[in-house]
């Protein structure tokens, strides 16, 4: 079952950080902050690989409650959870998010919420008769990169991602910043 997760960045004094909010609105994720929007986006698109990995969790008990780590491959946190009452609930947590992330480029995008960034291109690109070699050279990127999306490498380039996606009327981005005071 796919929930939709959608990541919002935020800009405060020590720079730009991004939370995930799960689909009740609830922030269940929140990163560190970043110098540049740039190195905020790249965390973000870290993390939604990431975040389909239960092995990427490290889980945590302490301070009266429950919490996680999300990590990357070379052990780098890429974001922190809220801290939850019961064990259970931390754990049911991270099954959603493993279970229910998706890229959201745009909010009325229903369809794409739903899948995956390699299942997106890869559905594309079948349905325009195209073979990897044939989408790469249209997209301006090798065909080892494409290659590397489709086979789910956890880093790519955000920008080679989005010379993809163009090609089918969309884009990754953030979701747009809500107008409410920061409470994490």
């Amino acid at each position: 079952m796919h929930m939709n997760y959608k990541f919002e960045i935020t800009k405060g004094t020590p720079g730009y950080s991004w939370r995930l909010k799960a689909p009740n609105g609830e922030t269940v994720l929140s990163s560190e902050a970043y110098t540049t929007l740039k190195g905020c986006e790249q965390s973000i698109a870290a993390a939604h690989i990431h975040a389909t990995n239960p092995s990427q969790y490290e889980k945590r008990q302490g301070n009266g409650g429950y919490s996680f780590l999300l990590k990357a491959t070379n052990g780098e946190v890429l974001a922190r959870s809220q801290t939850y009452t019961t064990e259970q609930n931390r754990n049911k947590a991270i099954l959603q998010i493993t279970n229910g992330i998706g890229i959201i480029p745009e909010p009325t995008a229903e369809r794409l919420v739903s899948m995956t960034l390699i299942e997106f291109v890869k559905e594309r690109r079948k349905k325009a008769g195209l073979s990897q070699g044939e989408l790469a050279e249209k997209a301006g990127v090798g065909i080892r990169f494409l290659r590397e999306l489709e086979q789910g490498k956890e880093t790519l380039r955000l920008d080679k991602i989005n010379q993809v996606l163009k090609l089918f009327g969309h884009e990754m981005r953030p979701a747009p910043v809500s107008s409410e005071p920061d409470n994490i």
